[in-house]
């Protein structure tokens, strides 16, 4: 999926769910918990939303950010996308409200531990 249909997408989710009836027309006017709160495990009849990873928040240091994947109910396409932010102890989790679209990559990473 194109990154303008994901946003068209997003914002389409966002909104059905918004209880006082207010409308948003761009990702950046979602607050960052909001995004978190009706994006996490939401379906519609033409996609659904599951939160697939996340890193940082309290006691992890002040980088955060949450991949989430978006199946197309009709074709089965998915598509990946982070958000990402920072969190403080005083104000909780800030996300800069940006998409980005991103995909999944193996790493090795060698650790050492001490022997006796």
């Amino acid at each position: 999926m194109e990154l303008k249909k994901l946003v068209d997408v997003i914002v389409e989710a966002y909104n059905e769910q918004r209880e006082d009836g207010s409308k948003v027309d761009e990702v950046s006017e979602i607050c960052g918990y909001e995004m978190e709160e009706y994006l996490t495990d939401y379906k519609n009849e033409n996609y659904s939303f599951d939160q697939i990873e996340h890193f940082g928040g309290e006691g992890e240091g002040d980088e955060m950010w949450k991949v989430f994947e978006v199946k197309d109910l009709k074709t089965e396409e998915v598509t990946n996308f982070r958000v990402s932010g920072y969190y403080d102890s005083w104000n909780g989790t800030e996300w800069d409200r940006t998409v980005e679209l991103v995909e999944a990559y193996e790493v090795t990473v060698t650790r050492w531990k001490g022997i006796k």
